[in-house]
């Protein structure tokens, strides 16, 4: 029979993995992955009643990585005043863009520019009347000029926010999200088959594929705020139509968000079904970034 381990050594998107398997499932985490030995799953699961060994359990964030560098890059730097400005400024940048060292500089300088010319917005696709010349209905020399800095920046659009003292030089930065939200769970599929095929999801495969005992071998993904068309298929509750293309390694899949309160699973030979997450265990996006 095995015995239950605490799991004091997991991170926190395991653990709320874990809560939400273990109450599923009725099981309890038996080994962890302590770094003991090489390829062991992030946690073997055996059943609360009988102590039965039930499954092997691996967990992961699929995060664009290069976007998550950029924001805590950006977390860091956005407290710092640039000086020599009137304005704050809102600054939308490109996902995995470089923020720092001498681009910050850069930056600065643009904005200083705007504001002498009286620019206060400006974004990288023409959207504005003043982005045009009234005369011959063309996109102005001046804004392609502007632009063309803004996109070897990485920066997408700004916009001055404030004038005074007490926001002069402050710089709020954001990032949009990839996708466009659609109403069907259509992209589920196509999403966990391009997840596996990245060097984190064979990793996760392989794994699985060397656990053993186990009679059922499940992958946990948290998928992160920057995935619209999934996350809002997590939040309203929608069920794929299409199985995913998954390798034998795999017999369960679970997906879940910050942003949502249901999850989804799928079994092999069942299908799609949804899993309700307690509030109490739900992560908030600021945890999994």
């Amino acid at each position: 029979m095995a015995q239950q381990q605490r799991p004091q050594k997991t991170d926190f998107t395991e653990r709320h993995a874990l809560a939400i398997v273990n109450q599923t499932l009725g099981t309890f985490a038996y080994e962890l992955d302590d770094g003991s030995r090489d390829g062991m799953c992030d946690a073997l699961l055996a059943l609360l009643d009988s102590g039965t060994p039930v499954a092997a359990l691996e967990i992961t964030l699929n995060a664009d990585e290069a976007h998550a560098e950029m924001l805590d890059r950006l977390n860091r730097i956005d407290a710092k005043v640039l000086n020599g400005l009137a304005c704050g400024w809102m600054v939308r940048y490109r996902s995995g863009a470089r923020v720092a060292g001498t681009r910050r500089e850069e930056l600065r300088k643009v904005l200083i520019d705007l504001e002498t010319r009286g620019v206060g917005r400006l974004d990288i696709e023409p959207e504005w009347p003043e982005d045009y010349d009234p005369m011959t209905g063309l996109v102005k020399a001046s804004f392609l000029e502007d632009t063309a800095v803004l996109r070897r920046l990485g920066v997408e659009a700004v916009k001055a926010v404030g004038h005074g003292y007490n926001i002069a030089g402050k710089i709020f930065s954001t990032s949009i999200a990839t996708g466009v939200g659609r109403a069907d769970a259509d992209p589920i599929p196509g999403y966990v088959n391009s997840y596996l095929l990245t060097k984190q999801g064979q990793n996760k495969v392989a794994k699985l594929q060397q656990s053993g005992l186990p009679p059922q071998r499940h992958l946990f993904v948290w998928v992160d705020g920057r995935h619209v068309p999934i996350w809002i298929v997590l939040r309203e509750g929608w069920l794929p139509q299409r199985d995913p293309e998954l390798p034998k390694a795999i017999d369960n899949l679970w997906l879940a968000s910050p942003m949502a309160s249901t999850a989804l699973r799928w079994t092999r030979g069942v299908g799609w079904f949804t899993s309700r997450i307690p509030e109490s265990r739900a992560p908030q996006g600021s945890d999994l970034a």
